[in-house]
């Protein structure tokens, strides 16, 4: 069953483009529509989560929040601001990257220059978040997906799932979709 999820995934936007992507209660909601019937049933990709353009509730602050931290922790290059983001158990690894002065200083020159960030939406996964950001910066725009895992009342970026294929399916899926949908500046 994970299989034929994850080749949905991956196959549905080559086929049809999303016309609508709306929060309906809980849930994060993704229609298609076949482009000669645009008043037909839809076929839906739905997700517990929502989109946060609008927003105001705490959740939303919160991650409104987190993405601010983020973006200047990065920009700042500062190896303990950065770290600080991390799951504790995996800031000897991040370490090791930042330790490559040229990794390091190409993150920090992107954060640099990003003129906006906006976290658009949230997807839940498990115990993780998914937080969707749009960053704009000198090279255009892109939706960047953060897995995220919340410990003892604080976020935390995490690495924990960087292999698992259901994640890449979701978070490409959703970044394609929320670049297409979510008006550039909105």
């Amino acid at each position: 069953m994970r299989t034929l999820l994850i080749a949905a995934l991956v196959l549905l936007p080559q086929v049809l483009p999303a016309q609508k992507l709306e929060t309906q209660g809980g849930n994060l909601v993704l229609s298609y529509l076949p482009s000669d019937e645009p008043d037909g049933a839809p076929l839906q990709v739905v997700a517990k989560g929502k989109l946060l353009t609008g927003d105001t509730t705490p959740q939303a602050e919160r991650l409104k929040k987190f993405t601010s931290t983020l973006v200047e922790a990065n920009a700042s290059g500062e190896p303990e601001k950065v770290l600080a983001l991390w799951m504790e158990d995996e800031r000897p690894n991040i370490r090791k990257v930042m330790e490559d002065a040229k990794v390091a200083g190409a993150n920090k020159a992107l954060y640099r220059n990003m003129k906006k960030s906006e976290p658009l939406a949230y997807i839940e996964y498990g115990t993780y978040l998914l937080l969707f950001v749009r960053h704009e910066g000198q090279m255009g725009a892109f939706v960047n997906t953060y897995p995220i895992k919340e410990v003892q009342g604080k976020l935390y970026l995490t690495n924990r799932l960087r292999d698992d294929a259901a994640f890449s399916s979701w978070s490409h899926l959703f970044e394609r979709e929320l670049g297409k949908v979510v008006p550039k500046g909105k």
